[in-house]
C-alpha cells in the first residue's frame, strides 16, 4: 500500500478531472456516473486532492485549486455580476469553507436566512452549488482577499 498523499503533492490528472467536475458544479454521484467510475472511487479521488490541497471540503479544494492556478474555471454564462459589500463577505466566507451555522454566527442571523443568503449568491454567481459559486467568482476575479 502507498503513502497518503501530502500538502503540496501536485494533483494527479484523474484528481484535476474529478475536481474540474466539482468547480462546474456536479454532485458525486453525478461524477461518478458522467466519468463511469464508482462513487468509492470519486470519493478516493476527492480525498487525495484534499490531503494534498489542506482543504477538508470541496468549497475549500476548489478556491485552493483556483488560487493556485491549479484549477482553471469555465468560463461563467453572461458578464460577471457586481456583488455588494455584504454579498462579497458573504462570498468570503463561502469560500473559506465556513459552513452554514458559522455563517449564520458570523452574519447574526438564523440558519435559514444563512441558507437563504448562500442560494441568492450561488444564483447571482450563475452557480448550482457554492463549490461552483466559487469557481465563478474565480474566473471573475471576484474572490475577496484572504
Amino acid at each position: 500500500m502507498s503513502a497518503p498523499p501530502q500538502p503540496g503533492e501536485p494533483l494527479t490528472a484523474k484528481e484535476l478531472e474529478v475536481l474540474d467536475l466539482v468547480a462546474q458544479g456536479l454532485s458525486g454521484p453525478k461524477i461518478a456516473e458522467r466519468l463511469q467510475l464508482s462513487k468509492q472511487t470519486v470519493k478516493s479521488r476527492l480525498r487525495g486532492s484534499s490531503q494534498k490541497l489542506g482543504e477538508p471540503g470541496r468549497v475549500g479544494m476548489v478556491r485552493a485549486a483556483c488560487v493556485a492556478n491549479v484549477l482553471s474555471p469555465k468560463r461563467p454564462r453572461g458578464s460577471a455580476p457586481v456583488l455588494t459589500p455584504k454579498e462579497t463577505f458573504l462570498l468570503g466566507l463561502v469560500s473559506s469553507g465556513a459552513r452554514l451555522d458559522a455563517i449564520s454566527t458570523e452574519l447574526h442571523v438564523s440558519y435559514s436566512t444563512a441558507k437563504s443568503q448562500v442560494r441568492d449568491l450561488c444564483s447571482k454567481l450563475r452557480a448550482a452549488n457554492p463549490p461552483q459559486a466559487v469557481s465563478n467568482a474565480s474566473y471573475w476575479n471576484l474572490l475577496p482577499a484572504d
